[in-house]
């Protein structure tokens, strides 16, 4: 008998599409789509939260409000069912 094990330590890529980066305050954003590919994994979760000072704002069906002025950091973190990792953001600004 013989047993084969496959390591996988290849994270999951994330790859961003139609990111729009500057806003009004009160403006709706609808953060940029996303698709995940992994070499192996069927099973990818994947989180996304918005930063802005020391605050989260609140994400509901891809859009969140821009209640305060600055910059906002739109986060997306992914992981397979490995327990590899992937993470990227984009800043936005807010007038």
């Amino acid at each position: 008998t013989r047993i084969i094990s496959v390591i996988d330590d290849e994270a999951p890529i994330i790859d961003l599409k139609n990111k729009k980066t500057n806003y009004k305050k009160g403006d709706k954003v609808k953060i940029a789509d996303y698709t995940v590919t992994d070499n192996t994994s069927k099973t990818i979760k994947t989180y996304v939260f918005v930063m802005y000072e020391l605050n989260v704002a609140t994400v509901e069906n891809g859009e969140f409000i821009a209640s305060k002025t600055g910059k906002y950091t739109i986060n997306y973190l992914c992981s397979d069912e490995h327990g590899n990792w992937s993470f990227v953001s984009y800043e936005i600004s807010v007038e």
